[in-house]
């Protein structure tokens, strides 16, 4: 079996519940920067399909994000993208990172699916933090 030209997308809904605040956070810095965030992450998310895909169809070894899969206990990739230009050296400003999971939908051996797990700042603690501190309390 061959790789499909992009992957199907999946979204979970913490992940969704994560956009949605992400968004409503942003809105109050303007609409044009929610909408900003929304264009990038949904050319990031278009193009990431794409991309994964074309590397699984090209047999490049995939490198998983060593604390989330830790703190998931399955392989978790993180990928990185901008919602602007960062106005100075090192600054996260428009930082986010996206983490996922590839899946196997059809059980044919081959990853179709890149399904979303969440979505978080560069400059906020990773998913797996908040969500070890969410349980504590």
């Amino acid at each position: 079996m061959r790789a499909p030209k992009s992957l199907a997308l999946s979204v979970t809904d913490e992940a969704r519940r994560q956009i949605r605040s992400t968004r409503g956070w942003l809105k109050g810095f303007g609409s044009e920067v929610d909408l900003r965030f929304t264009a990038a992450l949904e050319r990031e998310l278009t193009a990431l399909c794409q991309h994964v895909a074309q590397q699984i169809s090209d047999k490049t070894p995939f490198h998983p994000d060593e604390q989330a899969s830790l703190a998931y206990s399955r392989a978790i990739y993180r990928h990185r993208f901008q919602t602007g230009k960062t106005r100075r050296r090192r600054s996260s400003s428009g930082v986010w990172f996206v983490l996922y999971e590839l899946r196997d939908q059809d059980a044919d051996g081959i990853a179709d699916t890149l399904q979303l797990l969440g979505v978080h700042h560069a400059a906020s603690r990773p998913l797996w933090e908040e969500e070890e501190e969410a349980s504590e309390e």
